[in-house]
């Protein structure tokens, strides 16, 4: 059993209206259209075809259209409740009746298939804006691996740097500690040879002073020392003259 469809106020008068025109219908042959050509029409008979007549040069979205559809339905009800011996034929009347309710039934096929239309344009564009943002979605994500891979390969060579420059700071800290050391020996030497330095000068000011009298001294000496060696080599030669008439 196919599923109902909704029902609705334009759903049940197509569908009185079909079995309306199916009854007008079985009465006459209605394959001659060129038979439907009558003089003796009122003239509120004669509007109402000519107000039909405009209606059929508009296009069908058109005529969904509140207005037009209102007067369509109108028209064509007026002209299929008029009686055959007075404006119109049991024919024509059967002809209106079909139009009445293929018309009834298309307005509701027509904004049905709107509908549809509408809604799979926009599931339609929902679903190219939901490609595109998957592509989207999908280079943006190529981007942000390719950014992981070179940031991940950075990271390592940091860490090598890292682990290099640790190495290096531990060099030089070792380096430092022997520099420290050295230092505070300079310091300490720096220091004891300024003590010495102090003592040595004290000692030459000291010196300084009897510089004068020790190069008296030291002359003094001197001729001491030569008068003392002259008188040695003196008496020398005189022992040695005395051995020899000795011997």
């Amino acid at each position: 059993m196919e599923p109902k469809e909704p029902l609705s106020d334009d759903n049940m008068e197509a569908f009185y209206s079909t079995l309306h025109a199916e009854t007008y219908a079985s009465l006459e042959d209605t394959s001659d259209d060129s038979k439907l050509a009558y003089s003796n029409l009122s003239e509120e008979t004669k509007k109402a075809l000519e107000i039909l007549k405009e209606l059929l040069s508009k296009q069908m979205c058109h005529l969904i259209e509140p207005t037009s559809s209102t007067s369509m339905k109108t028209v064509l009800e007026y002209l299929c409740t008029l009686i055959a011996d007075d404006d119109v034929s049991m024919r024509l009347k059967s002809v209106m009746l079909q139009f009445l309710a293929d018309f009834t039934q298309w307005s509701c096929d027509y904004k049905d298939a709107n509908m549809k239309l509408e809604s799979s344009i926009l599931v339609l564009s929902k679903l190219q804006k939901l490609e595109e943002g998957v592509v989207a979605n999908k280079n943006q994500f190529l981007e942000f691996a390719s950014i992981e891979s070179e940031l991940g390969s950075q990271l390592v060579y940091l860490e090598e740097r890292k682990k290099e420059l640790e190495e290096k700071i531990s060099v030089i800290k070792v380096n430092m500690s022997i520099s420290a050391v050295a230092r505070d020996t300079a310091i300490r030497k720096k220091r004891e040879t300024f003590e010495a330095g102090r003592v040595l000068k004290a000692q030459r000011d000291e010196l300084r002073k009897r510089r004068l009298q020790l190069r008296v001294e030291q002359e003094s000496a001197k001729a001491t020392k030569g008068y003392i060696e002259d008188e040695w080599s003196k008496i020398r030669e005189k022992f040695d003259r005395i051995l020899k008439i000795l011997s």
